[in-house]
Formats: structure tokens, C-alpha cells, sequence
């Protein structure tokens, strides 16, 4: 039987500088990825031994503005100007400048146009998030865009999304 190394992501900023947490003791070490002259690094991942427990495991890199996460939550888009409801969404991602999600008749969503998200989160809250996106890419059923008010701060969306400590 084959041996499966476990995985674990770690966010690059701007500089190409991240933070390693070893799975299995917790351990953090700064990672400097700037070195590596390949202009994607992304999805790229590395074999890596924890110096101090010595365990092995893979560490993939997500080479992003801003941290991302996988969630799965309703909502609903609507046309501007006139609110226009134009169907249900399931939210698949969320970021602090974006959101991604699965329509069922994408074909209606027009790359560039402006449209309103409304959804709730799942915290003790159940905060309502109501905000404008442009769209930038569809790839079937998934809808990826942009806060349009990217200068707006949404004081809800920051602290969900915001990774653990």
C-alpha cells in the first residue's frame, strides 16, 4: 500500500513570502519563494521535512493578493439597475476582493457587467452580505468576479474570511 503524504497550503503575499506550519507539530518558519524565477508559482507544491519533529510533508503554494477561502453558502444575484433577481447561487470562495459561485443558468451573466450579491454567512451572526461584483470569468456553471466597491471595507466579510491564527 502506498504511503500518502499529507498537504498543507501556505499563502505567498506580494514579496513571495509565506509562513510553513508543520501539520504535525505546529511549528511555523518563514518561506521566501522570491528567489524562483518562474512568473506562476501557484498550485506549484514542494516535499518538505519539519527541522524540529523531522515528519515529512507537502506544502502547495497559493500565490494570491489576498487569503482565500472554500465555503458553501445560498444566495442570490441580481441585475442592476433595476434589482431584477436573476436566480439562486451556491458562494464556493470568498476573498476579500472576490467571490466565486455556481448559477445554474450562467449563461444570463455577461463577463464585466455589474451585478448584487446577496447572501448570509454562517457565523453566530448570520450576517447579511449585500454587495456589488463585477464579473471577470465564467467557466460553465462557475462565476468567478470582484467586490466593485473593492475601497469599501466590510467589517463582517474581513473577520470571516480572516484565517486562524
Amino acid at each position: 500500500m502506498v504511503q500518502t503524504v499529507e498537504t498543507v497550503r501556505v499563502y505567498l503575499n506580494s514579496e513571495r513570502q509565506g509562513m510553513v506550519i508543520c501539520m504535525h507539530c505546529g511549528v511555523k518558519r518563514p518561506i521566501n519563494m522570491s528567489s524562483y524565477t518562474d512568473r506562476y508559482i501557484g498550485g506549484k507544491s514542494l516535499k518538505v521535512k519539519c527541522s524540529a519533529c523531522g515528519k515529512v510533508f507537502h506544502v502547495k503554494f497559493d500565490f494570491r493578493r489576498y487569503h482565500r477561502i472554500n465555503v458553501n453558502l445560498l444566495g442570490k444575484i441580481l441585475c442592476l439597475p433595476a434589482r431584477k433577481e436573476l436566480g439562486n447561487i451556491i458562494i464556493v470562495s470568498l476573498s476579500i476582493n472576490g467571490i466565486g459561485f455556481i448559477m445554474s443558468n450562467s449563461n444570463t451573466i455577461k463577463i464585466n457587467d455589474i451585478y448584487e450579491i446577496i447572501f448570509y454567512l454562517d457565523d453566530d451572526n448570520h450576517s447579511i452580505i449585500c454587495e456589488e461584483v463585477i464579473v471577470r470569468r465564467t467557466n460553465g456553471p462557475f462565476v468567478g468576479a470582484e467586490f466593485y466597491h473593492s475601497d469599501r471595507y466590510n467589517y463582517d466579510l474581513d473577520f470571516y474570511i480572516m484565517p486562524e491564527p
